[in-house]
């Protein structure tokens, strides 16, 4: 209910207090798509830079898949519909990008994995091809909430005007597509949007995104001057949909106006976190005989959930067994005046071991090849090398 606008009239009255990222109806809005679509001119020079590939790959893979679609594993074939849907997953946070990156590169060579786990992520699929309800519960909580989208005064102009400024996912748009039949009447009895018109005194924070691609800010400004007085926007500058535990600054005002009811000052910004530095002892950290030199991997870390404002990171690779391995570096970090601290098991068969490099922490991740289907590690069999053991070196900041 916090993404409706029946949510935004009804949970300050219930629970006393709201924070929301703005979600609203608008007519212009005629598909998710082309919102994404919008962003996508701006970002996907990042995103193929994210993987080393030419900023003209997008278009050339999505002719590709369209023209000879690739067949997975399991017998599904990746067409150029598949594509946009990875495409829209990646887009949410900009910490995907390297994973889209890393699947448009994949499936140029005929291996569709880490597109569909992308794909499979958004739409709700499991491993054994049953689906959970997010996207039948979408378009009926939708339906029932009156979300519907009045016909354009002229349609053909502005069917016009998205293919020139979305071409790779309104490229297709005619006006026959705001014809007024959104499908609701199948679903649900017809329904009135409620009008947002809160005037309570309870605390509310709004939080929207200048480079949000699924919910323009200027919802999240329409949203705060309809909930009231009592009721603060808080901007955040970066990119990506959806803020909490991305943004310190997001997370604080969040939890402070559910902890203690207090509301942040008029005309808040929160800008993004910044990258975790590379330290200036990290290259002296030891590197053992038979493991690969250390490099940076965003996929990898990516699916790891190790983003670069969280900590400083960097993987290797190594024929040797896990249980070797991990003694091997508890020898040479120990050897190197390094104190040993804790042994971990973040996820199940998986060892982390903790050591103080000086006032700083490091912390040694190795990961079998067996345990890269692990469903605490989705996606990150796709990315990382097959058939050796993966090693992740982490810096935490103190």
């Amino acid at each position: 209910t916090f993404r409706n606008e029946y949510g935004q009239s009804y949970l300050p009255k219930k629970v006393g207090l709201n924070t929301s990222t703005a979600f609203r109806l608008d007519p212009t809005n005629t598909t998710p798509g082309l919102n994404f679509g919008f962003f996508l001119n701006s970002s996907g020079q990042r995103v193929s830079e994210a993987d080393d590939i030419s900023d003209n790959t997008y278009p050339r893979v999505f002719d590709q898949l369209d023209a000879e679609p690739v067949e997975a594993d399991d017998g599904r074939w990746a067409n150029e519909a598949v594509m946009d849907t990875a495409t829209t997953a990646a887009l949410y946070s900009e910490y995907d990008w390297p994973l889209l990156g890393t699947a448009l590169d994949q499936v140029r060579t005929g291996d569709p994995a880490a597109l569909f786990r992308l794909v499979d992520g958004y739409v709700g699929r499991a491993d054994d091809g049953t689906y959970s309800t997010e996207q039948q519960s979408f378009s009926i909580i939708s339906c029932a909430s009156g979300f519907t989208s009045p016909t354009p005064d002229d349609a053909e102009a502005l069917a016009e005007d998205l293919r020139e400024k979305a071409p790779r996912f309104g490229g297709e748009i005619t006006a026959d597509d705001f014809s007024g039949d959104d499908g609701c009447s199948t679903l649900t009895p017809d329904a009135e949007a409620v009008e947002i018109a809160y005037t309570g005194d309870a605390p509310v924070v709004v939080v929207g995104g200048e480079n949000d691609p699924a919910t323009p800010i200027r919802w999240a400004k329409e949203m705060t001057a309809s909930m009231g007085g009592n009721a603060r926007l808080v901007t955040y500058t970066g990119e990506g949909h959806g803020f909490l535990l991305i943004s310190r600054c997001v997370t604080e005002i969040e939890a402070t106006v559910l902890v203690s009811l207090e509301l942040p000052a008029d005309a808040t910004s929160c800008d993004p976190d910044p990258e975790v530095e590379r330290p200036t002892w990290w290259d002296s950290l030891p590197l053992p005989d038979g493991v690969s030199p250390r490099r940076s991997d965003p996929a990898v870390l990516g699916a790891l959930g190790i983003p670069p404002t969280f900590a400083y990171a960097q993987i290797a690779y190594t024929s040797l067994a896990a249980q070797a391995t991990m003694d091997t570096f508890d020898t040479a970090m120990q050897d190197a005046g390094n104190d040993f601290l804790d042994r971990l098991q973040p996820f199940d068969e998986i060892d982390q071991s903790v050591y103080a490099v000086g006032d700083d922490v490091v912390s040694i991740i190795v990961i079998e090849p067996s345990d890269l289907d692990s469903p605490d590690l989705a996606g990150l069999a796709e990315v990382a090398a097959p058939g050796v053991v993966l090693i992740v070196q982490v810096y935490f900041p103190t």
